[in-house]
């Protein structure tokens, strides 16, 4: 398992330290002060005292002198304070050669003002739609995060099912929420390993690069988009792994194409938010390293900072780099992905988020199917099934979204989001063409090799706005929202095909040693390989299982009695001349293929 350092989250900055540093002297002068005083007192009190005063006779409150206290400006609304005991005025009668006593009366108490949080909407230092909610009441413990309050690992609300914050007690739809809390538990590397903690959803398998399908995840074997703050992000370009930028994952299930019609609209299947961070109006910095095998390596840093001191403009940029080889041989992988947010909230909030990600690494050609789940033999897991010195694919992503949230009143609120996308892959593959030997006159392991260039590049423009109204009508609670999407991708590019690549032997090149036969027994394995060699493996199961009686009767049912005009489907049935004139058709392949094979053995 990978382990992760992490420095503190919540250092202070510089100018918290200088503001600490003010307040403790200050403390310790008033501190000195009182100290002088107590010590002043003590003196007085200890020295000989000069003629005695007389009592002084305390008139009683009806025959105090009646005045008007001064007006207090009182803050709404204030809390009930305990009456405070009456301070009763005193009069001292002059003594011979005295100055008579003045009156002193006490000073009114300073009011008592209780200090009213802010609604759960500006708690983070600006409005936030995700924190909008006045019907759900916020239990003991609850966080409240950019992306909506969260108690523990539990979401109570989310933004992806309805456009609007929402509890999730109130969604009339299956959604899952992965909040920030659980993902920094777990330690994932990758948004594919979150994933999975939702019900009947796969990731994307993190071999593949340069991916050309629009719905690479599956919810319920279906499958779905993922979108970028509820936006679909086409062909999910760039690192679509990158975990230090997210707050947290909402994964939806079921059809919502009435709210998110962009993009290819939203599958039968659901769909995946990732949620990013937000700048908030308190200072922070986090940096970590996570290690792992395979020489995997991922620094990643969250730096938070308000650049005003009044709070109307705050900032925030995550980023992080992985560096890792694979368990396949040949793969290495290069990632990263930095998000920088600015966000105004002088008058109208609007938030700045910039992307920038790319992802490169060798193409995975995947191995066939004869060789690991069928055939006479057994093709090693981590082999990388074309040329070692294949030039690697990349991926990458440069983007702006602008979002404007004003609230008008209690009412009416507008959310307008916008984004421009510029993206690109260039992918190049090499390997076996078919899941079976499709060569197998140079022997029974021997593949035909397909070379493949795909490269395109997109360009996004994006509006979505969104009008809100909350209000009550009688005993009902309503929230309306109206909205228009408009989105307009242009996407050009190529594809290359080479079919006569080469050739390559993903066995004898190992060490291994295929047996010419149809249905072979390897200690508690059978295999069989060969286009008809389904029903002779078949037959020698039910042997092996049953009896051979039942096997035999089983073959009499199907009339199962091959008779090929030509004893010709391997090369000893073929004879010398046939296999030597195929051969000399096909020498030069047969040379690259035994070189691609000896230098991926050099490799591993």
């Amino acid at each position: 398992m990978p382990g992760k350092s992490i420095l503190p989250k919540n250092r202070p900055s510089r100018g918290t330290c200088v503001q600490i540093a003010a307040a403790t002297a200050i403390s310790v002068l008033a501190l000195s002060a009182v100290l002088s005083t107590a010590r002043a007192q003590t003196a007085t009190q200890s020295q000989p005292q000069g003629t005695p005063l007389p009592t002084v006779p305390i008139e009683p409150p009806a025959a105090q002198s009646k005045q008007t206290p001064p007006a207090v400006r009182q803050a709404a609304p204030a809390p009930k304070v305990a009456p405070r005991p009456a301070v009763k005025r005193a009069q001292v009668q002059a003594q011979p050669g005295r100055r008579p006593a003045q009156t002193v009366n006490a000073p009114p108490a300073p009011p008592v003002v209780a200090e009213v949080p802010p609604p759960p909407a500006l708690a983070l230092g600006t409005y936030n739609p995700a924190l909008d909610l006045r019907d759900l009441a916020l239990p003991a413990g609850t966080a409240l995060t950019t992306g909506g309050p969260v108690q523990g690992y539990r979401a109570l609300s989310a933004m992806s099912s309805t456009k609007t914050a929402t509890p999730i007690e109130q969604v009339p739809q299956s959604i899952q929420v992965l909040p920030r809390s659980l993902l920094d538990d777990q330690k994932p590397v990758t948004v594919t390993e979150a994933i999975q903690n939702a019900s009947n959803a796969q990731g994307v398998n993190s071999l593949n690069i340069g991916n050309t399908d629009l719905q690479p995840i599956r919810i319920r074997g279906f499958g779905v988009e993922q979108w970028l703050d509820g936006v679909p992000v086409p062909y999910n370009t760039g690192d679509r792994d990158a975990l230090a930028n997210v707050e947290r994952i909402e994964v939806l299930k079921g059809p919502s194409a009435i709210l998110y019609g962009g993009g290819t609209g939203a599958p039968v299947g659901g769909a995946v938010n990732i949620v990013s961070k937000l700048p908030t109006n308190r200072a922070f910095g986090e940096f970590g390293v996570t290690f792992g095998s395979h020489a995997f390596v991922r620094p990643y840093f969250d730096v938070n900072q308000p650049l005003t001191s009044n709070g109307t403009m705050l900032f925030r940029v995550t980023g992080e780099y992985t560096n890792a080889d694979s368990f396949v041989d040949v793969l290495h992988s290069e990632r990263y992905a930095i998000n920088p947010t600015l966000t105004d909230k002088t008058n109208t909030t609007l938030t700045i988020q910039a992307r920038a990600s790319r992802w490169e690494q060798q193409a995975y050609p995947g191995l066939p199917a004869v060789g690991t789940v069928a055939g006479n033999f057994r093709i090693d897991r981590s082999m990388f099934a074309g040329d070692p010195g294949i030039m690697p694919s990349y991926t990458e992503v440069r983007g702006v979204t602008v979002t404007l949230d004003h609230k008008l009143d209690s009412i009416w609120s507008v959310n307008i989001k916008g984004r421009v996308t510029k993206s690109e892959f260039d992918q190049n593959s090499q390997g076996p063409s078919t899941a079976a030997p499709d060569l197998t006159m140079f022997g029974p392991s021997v593949w035909s090799l397909l070379n493949t260039e795909l490269f395109q590049s997109q360009n996004e423009f994006m509006i979505n706005p969104n009008v809100q109204a909350k209000f009550d009508v009688g005993p009902t609670r309503n929230t309306v929202l109206v909205g228009g999407d408009y989105s307009r991708v242009t996407d050009k590019g190529f594809m290359n095909t080479d079919l006569a690549a080469g050739f390559v032997d993903l066995v004898t090149v190992f060490g291994a040693e295929p047996v010419d036969a149809r249905v072979v027994r390897d200690r508690n394995r059978i295999t069989g390989a060969g286009v008809a060699a389904g029903l002779d493996f078949g037959l020698t199961i039910v042997a092996e299982r049953r009896d051979a009686e039942y096997a035999k009767g089983l073959q009499l049912l199907a009339e199962y009695h091959p008779q090929p005009p030509f004893d010709a489907g391997t090369p000893n049935g073929a004879g010398p001349e046939t296999t030597a004139m195929m051969q000399s058709m096909f020498t030069e392949f047969l040379v690259n293929a035994r070189r691609i094979g000896e230098a991926a053995m050099r490799k591993s």
